[in-house]
């Protein structure tokens, strides 16, 4: 039987020849990108330079942890590197507002925003389509609609504080901080949007294996996402294969099956439902005791949906972004911060005291707009802020046309450049003894120029949406943990703390111990 020809070529002849201009097409690329690329003068590691792999192996075979090694590629090469063949990070606290400030005209790059296959304020690359989308919530998650919010946060602070005091009636009873902070977060995020909550707090579990699901599988999908966007040239392949399943399949499987997808499902029924009702229907909704309204019956009214022109598409895929956006960034915060507080001693007993100072009845409510008035507690926030590594990956922007230029390097227009709050809080030349829990930092004349440093929720025009709800979340479930209980740590360590991920931030490997208290309610 003879050998197949084609074209007078054999079969493994044509596959020889393919794999010998595989190899020279490589080896052309690499030299490119190495010799006479833009970038070619921009120090770095030399497989940073040649591929997008060494990312890759950091997301997947080193449990995310690229942040901390292109710390080390800078500690090497100095403040700026070649990140990847096509993107430049920087780590530099005062070229940070070159890029990130009001009116940036530094846009988006798809293949990072737009791994997620949705459309929303945070993944539009344009700025004109970002304001455009952002302005409507604005309003929404300013301060004024923040502190407007306060009994809803305290009702579930108050859950949050009878699930404490359950674990302190409890003998020999520890609470998970991280589990109970999620579920705190995500109960608070899920009432603010679509009116209704999952009531984590109230599960004997905190709801943990669909939460672990969310915050896991979902931002793996996210990575691997991306690296396929980047390589196919389509966004989001995966997650747009995944939308095309039949709802009536999906909702048949386990929330902790599906991960990030389980919310979006959520907002979409809730935000279909309320886009079929008539404008008198919409106005009498209202939920709970307050008689609260929520984002998206806003975003429905006539005046605002129309006006906007925003399909129901849009609305869903937004209410998805606000959700996940919502979980697990300020949970983490909030957990490292309170292990900070409890490994200090002494930056223990000073907020204790400043607390009792200020609210002398340990039963009475403690609102948002008294407690950012505090200046300790102020301090312990920010430095928990800086050390809470929520979003540790960086923020990749397009260099506009006509370029920039950094101390002697020239980026063009096109490039793909970064920062990243990993780096900023790190800076010792802004931050001395970066790795210390130091609330006194944020004291006095010196702690308020320091303030233009902290850029845990970004800077400028695309700075974080959920700020003020970030902070007031912050505040008031430390607060009252804190003022009503005395806590020890257990069995919980530094090395225990480490976020994983290289996007947001969180605890999943196997070898941490969860960060565990034991608790004893205070009397006064």
């Amino acid at each position: 039987m003879g050998i197949l020809k084609l074209s007078g070529y054999t079969v493994p002849e044509l596959i020889g020849g393919a794999v010998v201009l595989s190899v020279l097409y490589a080896l052309t690329l690499a030299v490119y990108r190495l010799f006479f690329h833009p970038l070619a003068k921009i120090p770095g590691a030399p497989l940073s330079k040649i591929t997008y792999n060494r990312e890759v192996y950091y997301a997947f075979f080193r449990n995310g942890r690229w942040p901390q090694q292109y710390s080390k590629d800078h500690e090497k090469y100095g403040p700026i590197i070649r990140l990847n063949p096509d993107e430049v990070h920087i780590s530099d606290p005062e070229f940070y507002n070159s890029i990130y400030y009001m009116g940036t005209k530094f846009t988006k790059p798809g293949f990072f925003y737009g791994a997620w296959g949705i459309k929303s304020i945070m993944t539009a690359q344009s700025n004109s389509v970002h304001r455009f989308l952002r302005a409507p919530l604005e309003g929404l998650f300013a301060r004024p609609s923040i502190l407007a919010m306060n009994p809803m946060l305290q009702e579930k602070v108050d859950y949050l504080v009878d699930r404490a005091t359950k674990v302190s009636n409890t003998s020999n009873g520890k609470l998970n901080i991280h589990a109970v902070t999620r579920a705190f977060t995500v109960d608070v995020i899920m009432e603010m949007c679509i009116g209704k909550g999952l009531d984590m707090l109230r599960r004997e579990d905190l709801g943990k294996p669909y939460l672990d699901a969310v915050t896991g599988k979902s931002v793996l999908l996210w990575v691997a996402d991306m690296y396929l966007s980047r390589w196919l040239k389509v966004d989001a392949p995966i997650s747009r294969t995944v939308r095309l399943i039949p709802r009536k399949w999906i909702k048949k499987m386990e929330p902790t099956d599906i991960g990030f997808f389980y919310l979006y499902l959520m907002g979409e029924d809730e935000v279909t439902r309320l886009a079929s009702l008539s404008p008198e229907e919409l106005e009498k909704e209202t939920y709970g005791p307050g008689k609260r309204t929520n984002i998206f019956k806003e975003l429905l009214k006539p005046g605002i949906r129309e006006k906007r022109n925003l399909s129901l598409e849009y609305m869903v895929d937004e209410s998805f972004f606000i959700l996940a956006a919502g979980l697990e960034t300020t949970a983490c915060t909030m957990t490292k911060t309170i292990y900070n507080i409890l490994r200090n001693p002494d930056v223990h007993e000073k907020l204790f005291q400043e607390l009792k100072e200020a609210f002398p009845d340990i039963n009475t409510p403690m609102p948002y707009a008294q407690l950012d008035c505090l200046p300790y507690f102020s301090a312990c926030i920010k430095e928990g802020l800086r050390c809470g590594d929520a979003v540790p990956m960086r923020l990749p922007r397009v260099v506009p046309e006509g370029g920039i230029k950094y101390k002697d390097y020239y980026l063009p227009a096109g490039t793909m450049v970064s920062m990243s709050a990993y780096m900023q809080h790190r800076d010792a030349t802004v931050f001395p003894d970066p790795e210390k829990f130091d609330p006194s930092r944020w004291l006095g004349e010196e702690g308020l120029q320091r303030e233009t440093y902290l850029v845990a929720l970004s800077k400028g025009s695309r700075s974080c949406l959920g700020r003020q709800l970030a902070y007031a979340e912050l505040y008031m479930a430390i607060a009252a943990l804190f003022r009503r209980f005395e806590m020890k740590l257990v069995d919980v360590d530094d090395k225990d703390m480490v976020l994983q991920h290289i996007y947001i931030g969180s605890f999943h490997s196997n070898s941490q111990r969860p960060c565990k208290v034991t608790l004893v309610k205070r009397t006064e």
